[in-house]
């Protein structure tokens, strides 16, 4: 008979480590207390915050790690006198298996013993067979995970800071590190005596036995913790000074940590310029891979002001590939529509799957349709694609835009919709020939006004701090190659749009340029806009921008402007440059308010459209690639005004 696979010594040995390990994590409890306590001595704000969650976190870990150390020497204790019982039960039915093999062999002398002496043990009636039922070993488990911590703060405004003595928390480094090379040494007793219990105790089941790969990580946290305490510490040497804001703290202290800074990337509070700071110290870690980063985030990173706008390129195409499906080669990968509604920030039943859909469509197609139509080895760019007040977003560059020399950015107006991103693109071309470096972009990115809806302020006051965002990711990403020239332009409601962000933004466009203004707040000066340049438009054949677009409209009279104030015309504002929208012998006169197709308006509306007598087939919009506008926004963007009309 075999012998029982279980190993007296071993069960032994692994009972002393656990428990000498479990001691141990309880006993370092005050002295950890007490050098975490000294740490906070001077130390505030966010990261100081941090700590104590660390610190709390890695107590409470040790505690659990503790009991589950003594639940392991417990099951190992019962375990043993199991065995202990089970190696008797097989030894005695051994004993008696041999006995019986010798009643056996005697034949037909007294078999039974009856003919001897009848308390014999060799008679069977005074010798019965011991149970034959194993003993159940009981099963051996001892789980443990440590708490995941968190070593970055999201916050980054200038007035939120840490401040710290690197004296205390250097102390602190060095108890801990003390303490955890303890630690460590009796994770290392407990896997040695683990191994030799697994090895020779096989007769015990086991299960949900991860309290050594747990008592590993815990140690690791607490190493990774030394690590970061002495980053803060370092920090505010190099600093010179007791305070720093949280935001260049983390930077310092995650400069090598790429999976820290994308939590800091990620938190939402970032300004587009911090935004491009930590993407920037992202790509200098070591083992950052930026495609691999972008193909697993895109739904995060493609409309996230401030980075690269190829990243943002990349990551908007991988959302449309996800949304709608590919073609991988011969292999067609099916879209997840629903999932990329979600994804996007769409709440449900806030706009329709099959609305949805197109618009997604239509998006691809734009940069389908560039592809097809522009020069060769022009950069196509979706440099932003999301959400907006329940409105799908969306803004395609032609030209790259991260190296440009001049950039260019088109604010849409009333009624315009991503299914409209390829109306710029003829205009766009004509352009670019005189400006082969310039980067043209047509942002269609916030939830525009339907007609009742332009006589209000509310969508240009929801749209402007989305386009100051997209406006500050463009000057970030040219910090250290600046551009030449930015201008701003507007059509329409776009202008107060265009207007109102200018007013918020931190970036410095060089110009602000409005086509066909529905007008702009009342009280709007031309400091406000903080460009060096001001120019404007408005075709005698728009007779909708300067008659219903600037006198109908509805406001509260909160603002000063009394119960009613007509909205501001461009031309109006100190130094503005008017350019003519009409005949000339660059181009044709614009004929209707609109930028390239005649709109379908409503009713009397449309009376007032069509009243100038022009069909539709010959009307011409602003960015008609035909239409002296054009000849015009392209002096504007050369910076050639002495050419302008």
């Amino acid at each position: 008979m075999a012998p029982l696979a279980f190993d007296d010594t071993a069960a032994d040995d692994l009972v002393a480590a656990a428990e000498d390990a479990a001691t141990t994590l309880r006993t370092q409890g005050p002295t950890r207390r007490t050098s975490a306590e000294n740490a906070m001595d001077g130390f505030r704000g966010g990261f100081a915050k941090l700590f104590e969650v660390i610190s709390g976190s890695e107590s409470q870990d040790r505690g659990r790690l503790g009991t589950a150390l003594d639940s392991l020497a417990e099951k190992v204790g019962e375990a043993k006198t199991a065995a202990t019982k089970e190696k008797a039960r097989l030894a005695a039915l051994e004993a008696w298996e041999s006995r019986e093999e010798a009643r056996s062999s005697s034949g037909g002398h007294d078999p039974y013993g009856l003919l001897g002496d009848g308390l014999n043990v060799n008679n069977p009636f005074f010798d019965p067979k011991p149970s034959a039922l194993p003993i159940a070993p009981p099963t051996v488990s001892a789980a443990f995970a440590p708490t995941e911590r968190t070593r970055v703060t999201g916050r980054s405004t200038a007035d939120d800071t840490t401040s710290a003595d690197p004296e205390a928390l250097r102390g602190f480094v060095s108890s801990a590190s003390t303490m955890n090379g303890v630690l460590d040494s009796k994770r290392a007793s407990l896997e040695s005596a683990w191994a030799s219990f697994t090895h020779t105790c096989s007769w015990v089941p086991l299960e949900s036995t991860t309290f050594l790969g747990g008592f590993t990580q815990l140690v690791a946290l607490n190493r990774a913790d030394e690590t970061w305490i002495t980053s803060i510490a370092q920090a505010f040497e190099e600093a010179g000074k007791g305070s720093l804001s949280n935001f260049d703290l983390t930077l310092k202290v995650c400069a090598e940590q790429p999976e820290a800074l994308q939590t800091l990337l990620f938190d939402g509070s970032l300004t587009a310029s911090e935004a491009s700071i930590v993407w920037a110290a992202m790509a200098k870690s070591k083992n950052f891979n930026a495609e691999t980063f972008i193909d697993a985030h895109p739904f995060e990173l493609c409309n996230l002001n401030g980075l690269p706008f190829w990243a943002m390129d990349r990551a908007g195409r991988a959302v449309l590939d996800y949304a709608l499906g590919s073609t991988d080669g011969a292999q067609c990968v099916p879209g997840n529509l629903e999932n990329a509604y979600a994804r996007l920030g769409f709440k449900p039943g806030e706009r329709s799957m099959e609305d949805f859909a197109a618009d997604l469509q239509a998006i691809r197609d734009a940069l389908g349709d560039a592809s097809d139509t522009v020069t060769a080895g022009t950069d196509i760019q979706l440099v932003s694609l999301g959400r907006h007040d329940g409105a799908m977003t969306a803004g395609v560059s032609i030209g790259n835009l991260d190296t440009a020399s001049t950039v260019g950015v088109f604010v849409s107006g009333m009624n315009s919709n991503v299914r409209e991103l390829g109306t710029s693109l003829d205009a766009f071309q004509v352009i670019r020939k005189d400006n082969p470096g310039a980067a043209l972009v047509n942002w269609i990115g916030y939830h525009s006004p339907n007609i009742p809806e332009e006589s209000f302020q509310d969508r240009a006051d929801a749209g402007a701090p989305v386009l100051a965002a997209f406006l500050d990711g463009i000057q970030a990403q040219r910090v250290d190659h600046p551009m030449d020239r930015f201008v701003t332009m507007g059509h329409s409601y776009g202008t107060n749009v265009l207007a109102e962000a200018l007013k918020q933004t931190r970036a410095t466009p060089d110009a602000y340029v409005a086509l066909g203004s529905a007008g702009l707040t009342w009280n709007t000066k031309a400091e406000d806009l903080g460009v060096k340049e001001i120019y404007a438009t408005d075709a005698e054949g728009d007779n909708i921008a300067d008659g219903i677009g600037q006198y109908v409209q509805f406001r509260d009279g909160g603002d000063g402007g009394g119960l009613y104030q007509k909205r501001l015309d461009p031309r109006d504002l100190e130094g503005a440059d008017e350019f003519t929208s009409e005949g000339t012998a660059d181009g044709k006169p614009v004929t209707m308010h609109n930028l390239t197709s005649p709109m379908q308006w409503w009713g009397p509306l449309q009376w007032i459209a069509d009243a100038d007598g022009t069909k539709a087939s010959d009307e011409v919009g602003y960015l008609n690639p035909e239409s002296s506008t054009v000849h015009g926004l392209t002096r504007i963007l050369q910076g050639k005004q002495d050419d302008l009309e």
